[in-house]
């Protein structure tokens, strides 16, 4: 997996890890371009950045001359209006940043044929919380983004102490608490500018960010646009 904006990659491993028969591992940029890597013979699938999938990278993917066939890749669009109509050469299939779970798993299942079950069994991951407590600090953090939400009171919900929850909740979840709460607000922000006419400044309040301001520098940097770019291209 490869994408320019770590949020989205944090986020995006932490829904793909739930699927017992996928091992998920994120590129690390200072080793190079993902498509130039010899070890790609290892790999069944790519998760890459659309806006970074160039005609040169695409090229360079398929130019490859090794036996082993190239991986599927599936192009992660922060942008939806900047895709064109069809896919660019080397790639097969695209999805825009905020797509539903089944969307994903259900690409993964077509183009790897990997059995991905309606819904995949949450696995506890060695070290992470157990699913009860998982389950309960998430719907606490659901049911209070639009409040300040401690790092102190999620570790009391799973009974631990908190660097011991910071631990065990990037275990389960691939990404820390804090981070997490990032990213199910601006889920919340975007469903709510899609969904009614609320000033950007009221959205921002109940997404549970302090001011617009913030919102909107948060919000760019997970969904690659404004909010009020987000706004316009979904009316």
């Amino acid at each position: 997996m490869s994408h320019a904006s770590c949020l989205v990659s944090a986020g995006l491993q932490a829904t793909l890890t739930r699927l017992p028969q996928c091992r998920v591992e994120v590129w690390d940029d200072a080793s190079g371009p993902w498509h130039s890597s010899p070890s790609l013979a290892e790999v069944d699938l790519v998760v890459a950045d659309a806006e970074s999938f160039t005609p040169a990278s695409s090229a360079a993917a398929e130019g490859a001359t090794a036996a082993p066939p190239a991986p599927r890749v599936v192009l992660i669009a922060t942008r939806e209006a900047s895709m064109p109509i069809e896919l660019p050469r080397g790639a097969d299939a695209w999805l825009p940043v905020g797509c539903r779970e089944e969307d994903l798993f259900g690409t993964v299942h077509r183009l790897t044929g990997a059995t991905v079950p309606q819904s995949p069994p949450r696995q506890r991951p060695r070290g992470g919380l157990a699913p009860g407590a998982l389950r309960r600090v998430r719907k606490h953090v659901e049911e209070r983004l639009a409040e300040r939400i401690e790092l102190r009171d999620l570790a009391a919900i799973a009974q631990l102490s908190e660097c011991h929850f910071s631990r065990a909740f990037k275990q389960s979840m691939g990404l820390p608490p804090h981070r997490y709460v990032i990213a199910r607000r601006i889920a919340s922000a975007a469903r709510m500018i899609e969904e009614s006419d609320r000033p950007l400044a009221d959205v921002a309040l109940a997404a549970g960010f302090s001011d617009q301001s913030h919102f909107t520098r948060v919000f760019v940097d997970v969904m690659g646009e404004t909010p009020r770019a987000f706004r316009h291209r979904h009316r």
